[in-house]
């Protein structure tokens, strides 16, 4: 990870300030993909309205900012020496006991009881150890069909990602720059047809925003505290092929961690919400996609710069 300071040097500009998380609708989406991959997928729905989806993308993205930054200062003190134990105890632990003690929006959707059913959520262990950027490749614990056509996810957040460096080139300013992520990524979101890929969109793109925003903020902090983004913004322009491809691999982890996180989160929750009397199997879905997900988004580029 080092080697991308001196690479990038002469741009040792960036930005910070917070992204904003999309934009949300009303809409209900209720009916899932009927494609004959998965006749499980009706049962693993998460019935939810997009406006919760936002909601709780938000609260996934501000786990990922929590935890990551906390990653990122004991790293500057203390040099991880052994990457697969840190990420199956201290990190894991330590996560563990915060979500489940956070109020949010999440825990009072769903009352707190599968936040407080942990299991599942050794999902992060296995990202985080792995780091691996693609997510057809990472580890599943269950049939992400059962969930969601996963291909289809993959390429629609695989856009997130390769939309940052033309985003930056030809935006006049950050305010700019946030509002066509921030269209594009409602575009995106906007393709879906089922409210499970969509779950797994908005989840994506709050926490690809959030990445960004984090790598680019530790790989330049020479200069990133010194000026704000708008002071900074012609420098980030004129570097942005450098600024995109350097942090790439890490928003990638990032992303797909939060992605496979919410789909064996889902599974998981949604198998235990059917054993619970009354919870039910949407409810479990849903508040284990969440749980999943912040998990995997903490652990992901975690694990992939304790390995690169």
């Amino acid at each position: 990870m080092k080697k991308f300071f001196v690479k990038v040097a002469v741009c040792a500009t960036l930005f910070c300030g917070a992204f904003g998380t999309m934009s949300c609708s009303e809409k209900e989406d209720v009916t899932p993909n009927n494609d004959g991959r998965s006749k499980y997928r009706a049962i693993y729905e998460v019935r939810l309205h997009r406006e919760d989806v936002d909601t709780l993308a938000k609260e996934v993205a501000m786990f990922h900012d929590t935890w990551l930054r906390r990653y990122l200062n004991e790293f500057r003190e203390r040099p991880v020496e052994d990457p697969h134990g840190y990420i199956r105890t201290e990190f894991f632990d330590m996560w563990t006991e915060d979500i489940q003690n956070t109020e949010s929006y999440g825990r009072d959707l769903y009352g707190g009881w599968i936040f407080d059913t942990a299991g599942y959520m050794m999902i992060c262990e296995a990202i985080g150890e792995n780091g691996e950027q693609d997510i057809m490749n990472i580890r599943y614990n269950q049939d992400p069909y059962m969930f969601v056509d996963i291909e289809f996810v993959r390429n629609e957040t695989a856009q997130l990602v390769e939309m940052i460096e033309p985003l930056i080139a030809e935006s006049r300013s950050f305010e700019d720059f946030q509002r066509n992520f921030e269209a594009e990524a409602n575009r995106l979101k906007g393709e879906c047809s089922n409210i499970n890929e969509y779950l797994c969109i908005s989840f994506a793109a709050a926490v690809c925003a959030n990445s960004f925003e984090i790598w680019t903020e530790e790989f330049f902090e020479g200069t990133i505290r010194a000026k704000g983004v708008r002071e900074l913004w012609g420098k980030v322009k004129k570097c942005a092929k450098e600024v995109a491809q350097a942090v790439k691999p890490y928003v990638e982890a990032d992303m797909n961690g939060a992605v496979v996180g919410a789909v064996d989160g889902a599974i998981g929750g949604a198998v235990a919400g059917s054993m619970a009397g009354g919870v039910g199997a949407g409810p479990g879905a849903a508040a284990g996609a969440v749980a999943g997900a912040a998990g995997g988004a903490a652990s992901g580029s975690v694990g992939y710069a304790l390995n690169h």
